[in-house]
């Protein structure tokens, strides 16, 4: 919550008025953007190439062979979550077979789903090297490759107060990591 709560102040204090966090999906803040319901929002997308790239990892609490599993047991978010549609996606394409065995919207719900060994999750590579007991599973045993990612701010390029914001918020963005 600190992060959210920072971006609140920023931009409050720079445009002297109410500003609303909403933490969600990113295809539903892209859908608020679009329809005017937000102005700014701010996505995690996929991206092909980028000097400033995140990257994905599968993590589970001990090594594990990809072909050594039938049926991969997976820690994930909800439907329409984005990384569980990189999961599905990527799965899909490798022909393996996969289960949800533990859902939750918070990453922390999730970290300790794959820490209790309910299953392997997706997690940014920073993220797993920074936690204890998780191990960062990829080509080396077997794991498919995953697409990098990045955040990006989206909104109103019209408006009065981007001149405020954007620079900062773009400042923000380019410092988050997961």
């Amino acid at each position: 919550m600190p992060v959210q709560l920072a971006v609140q102040q920023m931009v409050t204090e720079l445009i002297d008025s109410r500003v609303r966090v909403i933490c969600d999906f990113s295809h539903s803040i892209q859908d608020m953007v679009a329809s005017g319901r937000l102005s700014y929002g701010i996505i995690k997308l996929t991206v092909d190439t980028s000097e400033d790239l995140q990257s994905f990892g599968w993590a589970s609490n001990q090594k594990v062979s990809f072909d050594e599993l039938d049926k991969l047991p997976i820690v994930s978010a909800h439907n329409g979550c984005f990384v569980r549609h990189i999961i599905e996606y990527t799965l899909n394409d490798s022909g393996k077979r996969y289960y949800f065995s533990y859902l939750a919207s918070h990453l922390q719900h999730q970290v300790a789903a794959i820490h209790a060994g309910f299953g392997i999750g997706l997690l940014s590579k920073d993220f797993i090297s920074r936690t204890a007991n998780l191990e960062l599973l990829g080509k080396d045993e077997g794991f498919p490759m995953l697409p990098s990612y990045q955040y990006r701010l989206i909104g109103d390029a019209d408006t009065h107060i981007k001149q405020k914001i954007e620079q900062p918020l773009k400042h923000f963005v380019a410092s988050i990591r997961d």
